[in-house]
C-alpha cells in the first residue's frame, strides 16, 4: 500500500515475498529489473493497476504464485526460462503480451486459469514426467496455439463443459506426444475436450515418440483434420475408437 512508490530498480533479486507490493497503486516502472528472479509470490503485484506496459524476460523464474500478473495484458513478456516448477492460479490471466514458445518441461503445478486468455502463446511443451491433474482452464482461450508437446498418460481434456483446460483451441497443427508414465490416457468419454478435437477442422499432424507402448480409447475420435500420424515402432496397442 505504498501509493508514493512509482517505480523500482533491481539487479540481482531472486525472491519477491507474497504480497509484497499489492496495493502501490502508483507503480508502473522497472520491471525489467525482475529477469532474474526465481520465486515471486502470491498475489506479489495485486492490484498494481498502472504496471501494465513495459517488458520481462523471465531467464530463472522457478516459482510463481497465485494472481501474480493477473490482468496485464500489456506488459511484453519472454518466457526463457525453462525451469518452471509450479505455476498458481491466474498467475499469467490475461497476459496477452506473453508471447511464443513456453517450455514448461520441469513443472509440476499448474495452477486454475493460469494462463487463460494468453493469446501470444504459439507453442507449449509440458514435462514428461507430469503428473498432477493440470487445472481447469488453464490454457483456455490461448487462441494462438499451434503446437502442443505433452505426455500420452496426462489428461488435457475435462470432466464437463465447465471443467475444461483447452477451451477455444482452434488452431492447433501439430501435437506431440511423449511416453510419460507409459500408460496412455482413455478419451473414450472425454474426447469432444481435447484441444486436437476443438481443432478438428485443421490438417493436424501427430507424432508419437519412441518409447510409447500405446494409444488410449477414444484419443482421436471424430478429429476429422488428422492428416498425418507419425506411429513409433514401439507401440503395440491402439485402444477404441
Amino acid at each position: 500500500n505504498c501509493t508514493g512508490i512509482t517505480g523500482f530498480t533491481f539487479s540481482k533479486i531472486i525472491s519477491i515475498g507474497d504480497s509484497a507490493f499489492s496495493g502501490c497503486t502508483y507503480l508502473s516502472s522497472g520491471l525489467e529489473g525482475l529477469s532474474t528472479v526465481e520465486s515471486i509470490g502470491n498475489r506479489a503485484f495485486y492490484n498494481c493497476n498502472n504496471l501494465n506496459s513495459g517488458s520481462i524476460t523471465f531467464k530463472n523464474l522457478k516459482n510463481i504464485g497465485d494472481e501474480v500478473f493477473y490482468g496485464k495484458s500489456n506488459i511484453e513478456m519472454v518466457m526463457e526460462s525453462t525451469s518452471l516448477v509450479s505455476v498458481g492460479s491466474k498467475a499469467f490471466n490475461g497476459c496477452t503480451g506473453l508471447t511464443g514458445k513456453l517450455i514448461l518441461s520441469n513443472v509440476t503445478t499448474i495452477g486454475s486459469y493460469s494462463f487463460y486468455n494468453c493469446t501470444g502463446i504459439t507453442e507449449l511443451e509440458i514435462n514428461d514426467s507430469m503428473t498432477n491433474e493440470i487445472g481447469y482452464n488453464a490454457f483456455s482461450n490461448c487462441t494462438g496455439l499451434k503446437k502442443l508437446k505433452m505426455p500420452i498418460s496426462l489428461n488435457v481434456a475435462a470432466s464437463s463443459s465447465y471443467d475444461y483446460t483447452f477451451r477455444d483451441i482452434t488452431k492447433l497443427t501439430e501435437v506431440t506426444f511423449t511416453k510419460g508414465t507409459g500408460i496412455a490416457y482413455s478419451y473414450q468419454s472425454s474426447y469432444s475436450y481435447t484441444p486436437w478435437y476443438n481443432s478438428k477442422d485443421n490438417n493436424i499432424t501427430v507424432t508419437f515418440e519412441e518409447g510409447i507402448d500405446d494409444v488410449g480409447a477414444g484419443t482421436f475420435y471424430g478429429t476429422t483434420g488428422l492428416k498425418y500420424i507419425n506411429i513409433a515402432k514401439s507401440i503395440s496397442k491402439i485402444g477404441d475408437n
